[in-house]
């Protein structure tokens, strides 16, 4: 990843994660879900850009400029994603 993008900041806090961390931690968590199961799940806005990323197999730089609309959900289904607004 650039050092020059304009989320960089969310990346560089002390002691904090950088983008691989969170990529790694979150590739696992969505591993340990099962395939056939439906499942709600709440995130923060980076998180939630960078899990519907992983899911859609998108690069990094896509995926942090996804949607983070606070009225809509996002439902991941055969490795895409469908916006819903509330």
């Amino acid at each position: 990843m650039k050092d020059t993008t304009e989320f960089d900041w969310y990346f560089r806090a002390p002691g904090g994660e950088r983008v691989p961390d969170v990529q790694n931690r979150l590739s696992a968590w969505l591993a340990d879900q099962p395939a056939d199961d439906d499942l709600i799940v709440v995130g923060h806005g980076i998180s939630s850009r960078l899990l519907r990323g992983l899911y859609a197999d998108l690069p990094i730089e896509q995926a942090l400029q996804l949607d983070v609309d606070r009225d809509a959900v996002f439902i991941l289904a055969e490795r895409d994603i469908t916006k819903v607004k509330a």
